[in-house]
């Protein structure tokens, strides 16, 4: 892998939600193979918490060896950032540079389980949680910012979203309330309708709920007061 210029990429909680067992990254990370960090997708992740992939990955690898010392605080931080942009084939990202773009997510650091920032990489490696993220920033532009989706019309994309779920689901209930038709008599057509309408919404809800605590994290940048260079 080393030697042709492939990454792997680390996917932690995909990897155990699925049963795949675990990446040799120990291994892959002594002999030299570039290695970044990521969520998979939501079917087999759920959560896409770049700073939860970081917490697992930081913590699996050291009980797998027995060794507290195995893929350090620092190294995961590079795994999320600096190793990712490379993975993809860019230098204008994933450390904090004059010339570079300026991707970034900011950390509150005054936080009660961030005090005190005596060791600020591990730190984010062990006790950051998504919800310290305060703004995110892409090639300049802010897209997130103390709880607010600057870009984004969030009641649009919820409608657009529930929308689209509810198409989803509801040709599945009909089919099941047309079975149940068929095989007992005990729900009609009308009845189908409308407890498939009923359904819908409520699944579609549920999805709405679990899609809301999604958080991907693109670039992080971590400091003291209120932000200094990643280095």
């Amino acid at each position: 892998m080393r030697e042709c210029g492939v990454t792997l990429v680390h996917n932690p909680s995909s990897n155990m939600k699925l049963g795949s067992g675990f990446a040799r990254i120990a291994a892959a990370k002594a002999a030299g193979v570039n290695i970044a960090l990521g969520t998979d997708g939501c079917a087999s992740n759920d959560n896409l918490n770049m700073f939860e992939e970081m917490h697992l990955a930081a913590l699996i690898h050291k009980g797998l060896a027995q060794d507290p010392t195995v893929l350090q605080a620092g190294d995961v931080l590079d795994m999320a950032t600096v190793n990712a942009a490379r993975a993809i084939g860019r230098t204008d990202t994933g450390t904090i540079e004059v010339g570079k773009r300026a991707d970034l997510c900011v950390i509150d650091m005054d936080r009660p389980r961030l005090t005190p920032t005596l060791d600020i990489p591990n730190l984010l490696a062990y006790s950051t949680q998504a919800s310290d993220a305060v703004m995110t920033i892409v090639d300049g532009n802010i897209l997130y910012d103390h709880g607010e989706l600057v870009s984004i019309y969030a009641e649009k994309a919820k409608y657009e979203f529930l929308s689209a779920v509810k198409r989803l689901f509801k040709p599945f209930v009909l089919c099941v309330g047309a079975m149940l038709f068929a095989l007992t008599g005990c729900m009609t057509p009308e009845k189908a309708e409308e407890s498939a309408d009923r359904t819908a919404e409520q699944l579609t809800i549920a999805a709405w709920e679990k899609a809301m605590g999604v958080t991907n994290i693109f670039g992080i940048a971590y400091g003291g007061d209120p932000i200094a260079p990643l280095v």
